[in-house]
């Protein structure tokens, strides 16, 4: 074995017969494959002199250009370092390493003589060439071609000797430094000392103070296209959100409870086909109400299927590049980092496997493994405030000639339906059998939470006059407030009607509710008295105008009220349709596409404006950008390629698949406890680097890197969709727990080994 004699610890290799480069046919058989041009550096024995006996060895007719140079003619540092500047692109595999990271002085073994009718060239002092180290199994040639050996390589180099060997790189202060700093990010996110976007715009901060970033560098992960694109995809979920479509499509697919298995199926499925186009966490946010309102009007426990909605969400988006920001994130690294793009389907393969695997466990066993936690509303006791409410059945509403029963309009928890008012008739008591007819005013009586529910539902319209609705200022942006009746208001003693309130406060009264007592009669009819409390939908400038009114003692704004626009759904599906059809089919780069739709949707008034400002979760966008930086540093001070070595070092010898599982668990244990962007920024250059230093196809790294970020499935903080549901479903950590870590387990099973089969190491 030869060994590097200059003081540094050695890492032994065989020895390399004095050529910087491998066996002649391995390199002609390498080059056949790549169809590249590689450089053939002759290594010295006393002075350096270029061997022809090697070109007779080489095998006949190779696709690349084979050129044997002689290092006499690269006399000094200046033209060697243009020399594999020019080289360092040969590679055709695109490792991302440099062939030579820079050219260092040192002393010399042997003088590089001048090149012959050169005479004024100065003999240089350069005696060592600092290049990249390729892992060299023992007892194999070394590698594959010299674009192996030039695109993988760190700090090896000839010194005039008989010996040519390699050594470890050195951790220079760019190095520490960094590998320091992410170290103290991760801590901090671990014991939440700030949140994640925080502590990553910190660390960028700091890249950029210190020089390893320039200031474009610093901040050219926000200039990523991906990260517009993400952003843009908020306002088209929020679109489809506003316009009910979300409700329509996934609302109707849930129908009546029939066992939670096959309950399950009609949720999760659906779900995950929406998730593979839409960002999840607003699929997510916006399913969890209606599930939780569909569970309780079956009275079965919504922690039997929030998890799962939660989980199939994710499944879901593994199989395009848009359904989460995750792979989105990869994305972006891959383009940053120059390797192939990714096409709309990449994760598609192995997405589909994983995705199977995990629904078969929600079906047939996670059942057994979620909790049964009652819901706060069915435990309603007497002190919760009833309201009396009237809704008018629309003339295209789908619940017209629907029974009672299967319009899910009886025995709702908290709400009960008093009468039907059709016209000349008034239906008391309603019978489940009773058939709804368009023009029917319902009568309610219930809880604040289950009538603004019925603002929400498809067909139903609050029963005030349609000329009042009309001609209320706002549209679909009217707030729904609550205000309380006060002792000394004009309105006491007169009926809503008659004290025209429409006209005075700019409002329309939805409901009623009277302390211990259920108000009677039609809505206009109630006359009011002291402390009665009044759901209303109000012009925008309601509550500037009224918050400090003697009217009222106190006027509150109800968040989440407002009703879809429901007419407008099928023209925000069609937008979503033609958006996923350019990028899938015209190979339209989604940032575009996404914002095209963006401005589509703005026009067709399926969002305002202002509410297209308010959907963009900008924490998430910060915590992209600067992920994108600080993957960019840990390239940039070579800290990647350092941790890349060790885990080469460490595992290499077991082959790529293990080090592949390595990378695996390393990324799943991030994005568990931290954050999986956080996870995808620090792993993609450790990844990328360790399938250089090996030699293979990096994809297999790459895409490990994106399925091992994205399957975080048994920590709550772990993901957006996660936290959604863990408050609204009364979990516990341990529930996560329980659930999530044997779907971990299953996705890693499944990835590692159709990963490596689907694209081959």
């Amino acid at each position: 074995m030869g060994e590097v004699d200059d003081g540094d610890s050695p890492l032994a290799l065989t020895p390399l017969d004095r050529r910087s480069g491998l066996d002649p046919h391995d390199f002609g058989e390498a080059e056949r494959e790549r169809r590249s041009t590689a450089i053939l550096l002759e290594g010295p024995r006393g002075h350096l002199q270029p061997s022809a006996s090697l070109l007779p060895q080489i095998p006949p007719q190779p696709r690349g250009e084979i050129r044997v140079i002689d290092p006499n003619r690269l006399p000094d540092a200046r033209n060697l370092e243009n020399f594999v500047e020019g080289a360092q692109d040969h590679d055709a595999r695109r490792v991302g390493n440099e062939f030579s990271d820079h050219v260092r002085e040192g002393t010399c073994a042997g003088p590089l003589l001048p090149g012959p009718g050169d005479p004024d060239r100065a003999p240089p002092k350069l005696c060592e060439i600092k290049l990249a180290l390729t892992e060299i199994p023992h007892g194999s040639r070394h590698g594959r071609s010299v674009a192996d050996f030039g695109g993988a390589a760190r700090d090896g180099f000839w010194t005039g000797r008989d010996r040519i060997g390699y050594r470890a790189a050195r951790m220079d202060w760019q190095i520490l430094f960094t590998l320091t700093l992410v170290a103290l990010a991760l801590a901090a996110m671990i014991r939440e000392l700030a949140p994640p976007d925080l502590v990553l715009m910190a660390t960028l901060i700091c890249f950029g103070a210190t020089g390893i970033l320039s200031p474009i560098e610093t901040f050219a992960g926000f200039a990523n296209p991906v990260v517009a694109a993400i952003g843009a995809l908020f306002i088209v979920s929020a679109a489809l959100r506003e316009t009910g479509a979300l409700e329509m499509t996934l609302g109707r697919f849930l129908g009546r409870y029939s066992g939670v298995r096959r309950s399950m199926a009609r949720m999760t499925l659906p779900v995950a086909g929406l998730s593979a186009f839409l960002n999840n966490a607003p699929i997510v946010a916006m399913m969890t109400p209606t599930l939780i309102d569909w569970a309780r009007r079956h009275r079965v426990p919504a922690s039997k299927f929030l998890i799962p909605l939660s989980y199939a969400s994710i499944l879901g988006s593994l199989t395009t590049v848009i359904g989460t920001s995750t792979i989105l994130t990869i994305v972006g690294l891959v383009d940053q980092a120059g390797l192939e793009p990714w096409h709309f389907f990449e994760p598609a393969p192995i997405g589909v496997l994983i995705a199977s695997a995990g629904f078969l466990y929600l079906l047939f066993i996670a059942p057994r493994r979620l909790p049964d936690h009652v819901d706060a509303t069915e435990e309603l006791d007497d002190r919760s405030r009833e309201y009396t409410a009237a809704m008018r059945v629309t003339e295209d509403s789908p619940l017209s000639s629907q029974s009672v029963e299967e319009a899910a309009l009886r025995n709702l928890p908290g709400l009960f339906l008093v009468e039907i008012d059709r016209g000349a008739h008034l239906i008391t008591p309603v019978g489940p059998d009773e058939v709804l007819q368009s023009g029917d005013i319902l009568v309610f009586a219930g809880v604040l939470s289950t009538i603004i529910d019925l603002q929400r539902t498809r067909g139903l319209e609050p029963a005030a006059p349609e000329e009042l609705l009309r001609s209320l200022p706002g549209g679909r942006n009217r707030p729904m407030v609550e205000a309380v009746v006060s002792g000394s208001s004009p309105l006491i003693g007169q009926s809503v009607k008659a004290s025209n309130f429409r006209s005075v406060y700019d409002a329309v009264v939805i409901a009623v509710h009277r302390n211990a007592e259920r108000v009677q009669g039609k809505i206009g009819d109630i006359v009011l008295r002291p402390g009665d409390t009044l759901l209303m939908q109000c012009a925008p400038e309601f509550m500037r105008l009224h918050r400090n009114s003697r009217d009222f003692y106190l006027a509150s704004e109800l968040p989440g009220a407002t009703p879809p626009a429901f007419e407008r759904a099928r023209v925000s599906l069609g937008i979503l349709a033609v958006m996923v059809l350019a990028v899938s089919l015209a190979n339209v780069h989604i940032s575009i596409a996404a914002f095209v739709a963006v401005a589509a949707l703005i026009g067709t008034r399926c969002i305002s404006a202002s509410q297209a400002r308010m959907a963009v979760d900008w924490s998430v966008l910060i915590t992209i950008g600067c992920g994108l930086g600080i993957a960019n540093a840990m390239d940039r001070s070579g800290a990647a390629e350092f941790v890349a070595q060790g885990l080469v070092v460490s595992v290499g010898h077991l082959g790529p698949i293990a080090t592949l599982i390595v990378i695996y668990l390393l990324c799943l244990t991030m994005a568990e406890t931290l954050h999986h962007n956080a996870a995808v920024a620090i792993m993609f250059p450790i990844a990328l680097a360790a399938s250089a230093q090996l030699g293979v196809d990096s994809r297999p790294f790459v895409m490990t890197v994106a399925i091992a970020s994205a399957c975080a499935f048994a920590f709550p903080a772990s993901y957006q969709t996660h936290l959604i549901v863990y408050g609204a479903g009364g979990y516990r950590f341990r529930d996560f727990i329980r659930v999530g870590i044997p779907l971990d387990l299953i996705c890693a099973a499944v990835a590692l080994i159709a990963i490596p089969w689907i694209w081959p190491l």
